[in-house]
């Protein structure tokens, strides 16, 4: 979890980790959750 007050280090807020997801990739994810299945 972070907040505002979370420490930042290398302009990187201190947590478990960071990720970012291709735009792609969370639009296929979410389409599969969705419908049950990717779109062709």
């Amino acid at each position: 979890m972070c907040g505002a007050a979370t420490p930042v280090t290398a302009g990187h807020p201190a947590g478990v980790f960071t990720w970012n997801p291709p735009t792609a990739l969370v639009v296929a994810l979410s389409d599969l959750l969705d419908r049950g299945r990717l779109q062709s």
